[in-house]
């Protein structure tokens, strides 16, 4: 099998895929070696209908977006919330959510940050000594 993705360095995946119930409902579980982990890769899925590739695909694209976030959740504290409110709470992961893509804006502006977590970023180019004059102009 081989992954329509030119940029992947592992592209040739080995499958080995059986189908499985659990409590009466068919999933479709897929083993899969050669991703560049140590350890194999198990997929577990009611999708029947798209091919093995395409699954490897959409959710290696998931997996990055969900470990954006969690890199993001790390760095900004948002599991440290001290309000019990849900309007503040959404309104804090909202600001999370903000606050990564314009360090994700940043990071790609500067050479070699591209890729880089965002407490990278804030080590690095952010978190400096200033001195800050206030005036009245």
């Amino acid at each position: 099998m081989e992954l329509e993705v030119p940029t992947r360095k592992f592209r040739t995946p080995r499958v080995y895929e059986q189908t499985v119930a659990l409590e009466g409902a068919k999933l479709r579980q897929l083993f899969v070696l050669d991703l560049g982990h140590e350890e194999p890769t198990v997929l577990l899925t009611n999708d029947r209908n798209s091919s093995a590739p395409k699954l490897l695909t959409h959710y290696a694209q998931r997996m990055l977006i969900e470990n954006a976030l969690s890199d993001a959740v790390r760095f900004f504290h948002v599991d440290a919330l001290s309000s019990a409110v849900g309007l503040k709470v959404d309104f804090d992961m909202a600001l999370l959510v903000i606050a990564s893509g314009l360090y994700r804006l940043l990071a790609r502006k500067m050479r070699g940050y591209s890729d880089a977590h965002a407490r990278v970023i804030f080590r690095d180019l952010i978190d400096m000594p200033a001195t800050v004059d206030v005036t009245e102009r």
